[in-house]
């Protein structure tokens, strides 16, 4: 019987074979397992592209298993079966379908930033641009404040203030067009970039000042009608109240910004000037937490706009119409898999993981050109490396956005699931065959993928990789991953958002505190002094948790210490830092730097301490205290200080 499966198996690919050379009118000879190898390698080159990446896969599995056959080996039936179904896709198939345009290439183009065609213009507006524009919370607030402010004050200024590439200079062409009327009958004039210079000869700052004349001390309160709009970066903004100070003419719009609290890490204060506003896209998420879970508005719409399946979806359309010519590029695969609800909920998780763990802005601009990139291989000539699952998670360098994707790729998770799972298809006879078995139900509908490994043992670290990214994909809350800590910081972060304390995150604070400069193994006192040296200085602090608030994507934290009080913000990379350091490990320079904001708050709390009558010193070597005592002019030292 296995014999007989063999000779099938051989006609077959012959006909096969004299089937593509007769349809793409290609001779490579008579039929051989190389010469089927030979044909595969032409209709699969890059320049000429004349069948899709799947199709060579499989025509090279069949040279593969004839050459199985010439070696004795004998094939299975679902080869056989395999093999059928390949002949009768290329008898029915169209073989132009590869040279036609692809409507949905053309449409995902504009996704990309680096598109002449890209959608993010902020100098212009079409239907389609117009259906790709996401409503976003901010979009609320600079409605009221333009419709509200801007047009019933005769004098009056509109900070739009945020970080490079969040989102400014769209949403203000967008309401330059949506309120054009509004703009042009009160004179509303744009200042949409404040790097920019009036004259080589002239600072940015410089620049500022001559636009914000109108609203000098002398100028303010005279009759003129004047309404401002600028969009400002924090950095430039920092340096902008600075040199208005220096200057002492602008001590309204001075005044105004230090009490709005927009360089502080707290919500910005309604009170003030009411001729000025502010909208900071700084504290601005895409996110908000429903029951401890991640929910983004936000996300889910762009989603939607490109992947919904709808007839007011381009996208879609252009998928279909290039389905109903035959077409089968990678890029419909990917689309594909994006379609599924299961991965466009773990690529949500994804990315409100990113904000939260690198307090990075996600603008919409950097958002489109992400699915531009996990979608389009950069070619139609790799394997498994043009799927999503690897266009996700190993594309560093791509965007800023796919690098800091690639630092959560689940293949950095290390856990006992993940161990015993790669153990079980390291061991496996045929790994494709146990991956088929481990997804079930879902293993036909990446066959396609894990094809391209097949009889390629030396790519097997890629093929277990391919495997958790997908499981990933399929549910990011799978037991194989390890999202405990996150999970744990979320809790807290819903807790401040809800109006509640997190008492274990102020012990955790408090912990670190004494921690952190080294332990000296004395309750209640912090190193002064770190780094090497036998002799620390050590000083008693006591702090008092006061409250907790929410300040971006971190959780404000307020001490009292000698009637002093401290705020800290804990991110989620210093909550880590401080995990970790509470279960012995060393912090490293560079775990300072990320905490950079824990490690001024311990260095202004000890600063700040009352030692001016007593100082602890302590012998590393000896382990003895000493209490360093002034009394007026007299100092004196005496062994075992308390």
């Amino acid at each position: 019987m296995e014999k007989k499966h063999d000779e099938q198996f051989q006609t077959l690919a012959r006909n096969l074979y004299l089937l593509l050379s007769q349809r793409y009118n290609v001779d490579k000879g008579l039929f051989s397992a190389t010469a089927l190898g030979n044909l595969t390698a032409y209709l699969g080159r890059p320049n000429n592209k004349q069948i899709s990446n799947d199709d060579y896969n499989k025509l090279i599995n069949i040279k593969r298993s004839l050459d199985e056959i010439a070696k004795e080996n004998t094939i299975s039936e679902q080869e056989l079966s395999d093999l059928i179904n390949l002949y009768n896709y290329f008898k029915n198939m169209d073989k132009d379908k590869y040279s036609k345009v692809s409507e949905l290439e053309l449409l995902f183009r504009k996704l990309s930033m680096q598109s002449k065609d890209a959608i993010i213009n902020e100098n212009e507006f079409n239907d389609f641009k117009e259906y790709m524009h996401i409503k976003r919370p901010i979009e609320e607030i600079f409605e009221d404040m333009l419709v509200n402010h801007l047009q019933k004050e005769k004098k009056g200024i509109l900070f739009i203030v945020g970080n490079v590439g969040d989102g400014k200079s769209h949403i203000l062409s967008y309401m330059m067009k949506k309120h054009s009327k509004i703009f042009m009958d009160y004179n509303i004039k744009i200042h949409n970039d404040a790097t920019e210079t009036d004259s080589p000869t002239t600072t940015a700052l410089e620049t500022m000042k001559k636009i914000l004349k109108p609203f000098t001390d002398d100028n303010i309160d005279n009759q003129d009608t004047d309404r401002l709009i600028v969009a400002i970066n924090l950095g430039v903004l920092t340096n902008l109240i600075e040199e208005l100070k220096r200057e002492g003419s602008f001590n309204a719009i001075v005044n105004f910004l230090e009490q709005s609290q927009i360089l502080s890490s707290r919500d910005i204060s309604e009170e003030g000037d009411s001729r000025f506003k502010v909208i900071s896209f700084t504290e601005q998420t895409n996110f908000i937490l429903v029951d401890g879970k991640i929910k983004s508005n936000f996300y889910e719409e762009v989603i939607n706009r490109i992947y919904t399946p709808s007839p007011d979806n381009p996208f879609y359309i252009a998928y279909q119409h290039d389905v109903e010519n035959g077409m089968d590029k990678l890029l419909h695969v990917n689309y594909e898999y994006m379609m599924r609800k299961d991965f466009q909920k773990s690529i949500i998780y994804l990315l409100v993981r990113a904000e939260i763990e690198f307090k990075t802005i996600i603008s919409t601009r950097s958002l489109f050109n992400f699915f531009y990139d996990i979608c389009m291989p950069r070619d139609d000539k790799s394997n498994y490396d043009s799927y999503l699952p690897y266009l996700l998670f190993q594309n560093a360098g791509r965007s800023e956005l796919l690098t800091l994707i690639s630092t959560l790729d689940p293949i950095r998770n290390q856990t006992r699931a993940i161990d015993a799972v790669t153990v079980e298809l390291y061991q496996a006879s045929d790994t494709t065959k146990k991956v088929s078995e481990l997804l079930a139900d879902e293993s036909k509908n990446f066959d396609r993928i894990f094809q391209s490994f097949k009889d390629m043992q030396e790519q097997f670290n890629n093929f277990i990789n391919t495997y958790l990214r997908i499981k990933f994909l399929i549910n990011y809350e799978d037991g194989l991953f390890d999202n405990v800590l996150f999970d744990k910081y979320l809790a807290f972060y819903s807790t401040v958002q809800n109006g509640g304390q997190v008492d274990e995150l102020f012990e955790l604070v408090n912990e670190s505190f004494f921690k952190w400069n080294g332990d000296s193994g004395f309750d209640g006192v912090i190193i002064k002094n770190p780094g090497r040296g036998r002799v620390k200085v050590l000083v008693e602090i006591n702090l008092d948790p006061i409250d907790n608030f929410i300040s971006g994507t971190g959780i404000g934290l307020k001490f009292k210490n000698n009637n002093n009080y401290y705020e800290v913000e804990i991110d989620y990379r210093c909550f880590e830092i401080l995990t970790k350091l509470n279960k012995g490990y060393f912090l490293k320079e560079e775990d300072r730097q990320i905490a950079i904001k824990f490690d001024v708050f311990v260095g202004n709390v000890i600063n700040s301490a009352s030692v001016m009558n007593k100082n602890i010193l302590l012998d590393l070597n000896t382990r003895e205290k000493y209490e360093l005592k002034k009394n007026m002019r007299k100092i004196t030292l005496l062994r075992g200080g308390q």
